[in-house]
């Protein structure tokens, strides 16, 4: 049997990349291959070939500022059987196995055995050793994890894919894999080329696959609890401890932090229609559940943001995609320029004298530039959500699924407060994230709390000191002109206020005594405009926020 195989994956950076790939398939099947494996970038570039320690084939290179495509297609012989079944396979005691098997037993980055060592005695410890006890490890990881593609995430280990029992391929490997160890059975991280020969074609999207490989009786053997069953045409890439020992594409600095905008403006220039929408089924995205948690996220964001800076100019976007990634820099750049313009604004009226008419200015207002500027910020800030709220009031379905216009005006005005008491505590934030980014310290991808019920103070007064410290200096400048507190207490009392305020929105039960007056409720989250009913009131957001034809001759690769 012949099958064909292949991948085509574009990045995109705004400097020169370093990177590493693995993607090429492990040396004991290189003889197999009937057509060369071309290996092809655009633009192209050179690449050496490198052997790791777990005898896995590497390519490194430089990828240029930009989008940089890699792309391979080969053809392998393949016997055409299923992976192979023993029942009589044994365990082997700890002092007997060899040290290429001993190294499999030990925790690793994403197979916490420590953590899971006594749910891995409870479920298996009465099942024969061998063979049986493997499968039985395979059945239980099929039943318990749901396969979902819109729940993966890259920082989910064995232990958070067993409490959360969801997860993809990689995830269903690190929790068989760690509970193979804890039994004392050493187990090891497997992904490659799987294709949908012998069964049917999946629905899924085409990806590459993951599984494990367990040693009974002096060898490896092949098991696969994403799918729990027997397969053909396995293509072997890669092994180690886990996923971290054996990533598809390493990159070193420069790559593309917020890439959902970047991908639209590539899809446009490459003839697609983009568009903006409101409802997105089957997304599993969520507001973090704490300001600190929000922060830190918008870290990355900000970083990834003005990342597109260097792509603004790139060749044949549109000029509506070039709008767009300049509109994403300008949302945070204008934190510090809010901040800078403050600062700079109280510095001269040091040197005025202390005018007290000013203290009543808005009980008599008085037309000036300022005060048309003023009008014009707060239609900037506040226009949207009136928009927003005008759209919805013109949607009869919508207009019910939030409860109608008087839960909507509600929910618009505690909106609208609670943003302005959060915009002086993330203009600090982002203040603060625009000197760590230009200084060079890089966000990284760090993972995102989902499911975090308050915050402790403690927390909140370390991860606020910057907002307060702001808040006392605003003060101490107020001291001078005392007739601006009215104009500068909606922003100096929300940084004084900032560990409070922290503390408050993070807690579960803030929501809900909100919800329960009517304040925030919004409708299932699943899509107003699909599924319009209210199908139950949910706790309110204030916590915060790679193949061919197949053939009896040539195989089709396809996702597990």
């Amino acid at each position: 049997m012949l099958i064909r195989y292949g991948y085509r994956i574009t990045i995109g950076s705004d400097q020169p990349l370093p990177l590493v790939t693995l993607m090429t398939a492990r040396p004991e099947r290189r003889l197999d291959l009937r057509a060369p494996e071309v290996f092809r970038t655009d633009p192209g570039v050179p690449f050496s070939v490198h052997t790791d320690i777990y005898g896995n084939l590497r390519m490194r290179m430089t990828a240029p500022a930009g989008d940089f495509t890699l792309e391979s297609d080969a053809t392998i012989a393949d016997h055409g059987l299923f992976d192979p079944v023993c029942p009589d396979a044994q365990e082997m005691p700890v002092p007997s196995l060899p040290d290429e098997a001993l190294h499999y037993l030990t925790p690793s980055r994403y197979c916490e055995t420590d953590l899971l060592y006594d749910a891995a005695w409870h479920h298996f410890g009465q099942v024969p050793a061998g063979w049986a006890r493997v499968q039985a490890v395979n059945d239980f990881v099929h039943g318990h994890l749901r396969f979902s593609y819109p729940q993966a995430d890259t920082f989910r280990t064995a232990k958070g894919a067993y409490d959360s029992g969801l997860g993809v391929c990689r995830d269903y490997a690190h929790l068989a894999i760690a509970f193979c160890r804890c039994l004392n059975i050493p187990a090891r991280y497997v992904f490659g080329h799987l294709g949908d020969i012998g069964i049917p074609a999946p629905p899924d999207p085409m990806d590459f696959c993951a599984w494990m490989e367990v040693w009974l009786s002096g060898r490896w053997w092949t098991f696969d609890p994403r799918n729990n069953r027997p397969r053909i045409g396995r293509i072997k890439i890669g092994h180690g401890r886990d996923a971290a020992d054996t990533p598809m594409l390493t990159t070193f600095g420069g790559h593309v932090l917020s890439h959902d905008v970047v991908e639209a403006a590539l899809m446009r220039r490459a003839g697609w229609a983009v568009h903006v929408t409101a409802s997105l089924d089957g997304s599993w995205e969520e507001t973090p559940p704490s300001i600190t948690d929000f922060i830190r996220r918008d870290h990355r964001w900000f970083q990834g943001n003005l990342q597109h800076l260097g792509l603004i100019t790139a060749k044949g976007l549109s000029p509506m995609s070039r709008l767009q990634l300049l509109m994403g820099c300008m949302a945070y750049l204008s934190s510090p320029l809010w901040l800078a313009s403050l600062m700079v604004g109280l510095f001269i009226q040091m040197f005025y004298p202390v005018d007290w008419t000013s203290f009543f200015y808005i009980l008599n207002p008085q037309f000036t530039p300022f005060m048309l500027a003023s009008f014009l910020s707060g239609v900037l800030l506040i226009g949207p959500k009136f928009m927003g709220a005008a759209l919805v009031l013109s949607r009869p379905a919508e207009l019910r699924a939030f409860g109608g216009r008087r839960a909507i005006a509600k929910g618009m005005a505690a909106e609208i407060a609670l943003s302005a008491i959060l915009a002086p505590i993330l203009m600090v934030a982002n203040t603060k994230a625009f000197i760590q980014i230009v200084s060079g310290h890089d966000a990284g991808w760090t993972t995102q709390q989902r499911d975090c019920d308050g915050l402790c103070w403690s927390d909140a007064f370390r991860a606020m000191r910057w907002q307060m410290i702001a808040g006392v200096l605003f003060s101490a400048a107020l001291c001078v002109r005392p007739d601006l507190a009215t104009w500068f207490a909606p922003i100096v009392l929300p940084l004084l206020l900032a560990p409070a305020v922290a503390v408050w929105t993070s807690r579960v039960r803030s929501g809900d005594a909100l919800a329960a007056k009517g304040f925030l409720v919004t409708p299932a989250q699943d899509g107003v405009s699909v599924s319009p009913a209210v199908l139950r009131t949910l706790r309110s957001p204030v916590r915060a926020v790679s193949g061919g034809a197949s053939s009896p001759a040539l195989a089709r690769t396809a996702s597990n």
